[in-house]
């Protein structure tokens, strides 16, 4: 995972405030253990929705943007991508109970 980041120390730093996960390991998710979806990324490869749905929210937009090359997708790909998952956050957030950010 750390070979992704050669030359690109920035893949270093965490993608989401609160959390450890960094920009290698959102590529790494899409390009090592072919992760399709922005939602399967940040729901199920690092578990961010569940920890800090919030702050992973808020991240949607940077890490879609890290895995939209690796993943072929265009702009509105990428747009959609981050629309479906933060659609889904907010109603897993109003499903149990909690309000919306």
């Amino acid at each position: 995972m750390l070979a992704l980041a050669e030359g690109k120390p920035e893949l270093l730093e965490p993608v989401i405030v609160g959390l450890p996960y960094t920009g290698a390991e959102i590529l790494y998710a899409a390009r090592e253990e072919m992760a399709q979806t922005l939602d399967d990324v940040l729901a199920r490869r690092t578990r961010a929705m569940i920890q800090r749905a919030q702050p992973t929210m808020a991240a949607a937009q940077a890490a879609a943007a890290l895995i939209a090359p690796e993943l072929g997708w265009d702009d509105q790909q990428t747009a959609d991508q981050v629309s479906q998952f933060v659609e889904t956050c907010q109603k897993e957030l109003l499903t149990a109970g909690l309000d919306l950010p």
